[in-house]
C-alpha cells in the first residue's frame, strides 16, 4: 500500500490483492471505463482524477497493476447445493446474478450464506464468487456436477 496526497487528501494506493477487499476488486472488475476503474481501485473520486495530468495518472497506474493479473483465490468446498434450496432464495439469486456485476455475487452470498463476503480478503472472496457463478449455472442447466 502507498499513501499519497492528493488536494489536501490523503489515499491509500494498494499495490497488491492483499491491499483491498473483495468488495473493492468486484468494484474495479464491474467499472466500465479506467477512470471508474482507478476510482474504483484508489478511493480517490472520479471528478479529481479527470483533472489529473498526464504525469500524475502515470505515477497511479504502475502501483495497479497487479489487477490487471488475476487473483489467487481459496477454492470453496461447500455441499451447498443451490438448486435444493428454495425456489424464493434462488429466484431472488438470479435476480442478482441477471446484472452480470460481479457484485451481484457478494449479495448472493448473503442469501444463501449470510456472510457478507464483500468484507473477504480477494482470495477468499474470489472463491466464494466462483462457487456461486459455477453453482448457479449448474442449477440454471439442471446439471450437478
Amino acid at each position: 500500500m502507498v499513501s499519497i496526497e492528493v488536494s489536501g487528501e490523503r489515499y491509500s494506493i494498494p499495490t497488491e490483492y492483499s491491499d483491498i477487499d473483495f468488495l473493492r476488486y468486484a468494484s474495479v472488475v464491474d467499472s466500465e471505463t479506467y477512470l471508474e476503474r482507478s476510482e474504483a481501485a484508489t478511493g480517490i473520486p472520479a471528478d479529481v482524477l479527470a483533472k489529473f495530468n498526464f504525469t500524475q495518472m502515470a505515477a497511479i497506474s504502475p502501483l495497479l497493476a497487479f489487477l490487471d493479473e488475476e487473483p489467487k483465490y481459496i477454492a470453496l468446498e461447500s455441499d451447498l447445493q443451490i438448486g435444493s434450496e428454495t425456489y424464493g432464495k434462488m429466484e431472488e439469486a438470479k435476480m442478482h446474478l441477471k446484472s452480470q456485476r460481479v457484485v451481484g455475487v457478494i449479495e448472493v452470498a448473503k442469501i444463501y450464506l449470510d456472510k457478507d463476503i464483500g468484507k473477504m480478503s480477494v482470495a477468499e472472496g474470489y472463491g466464494y464468487a466462483a462457487f456461486f457463478l459455477t453453482s448457479s449455472k449448474r442449477s440454471a442447466n439442471g446439471t450437478s456436477d
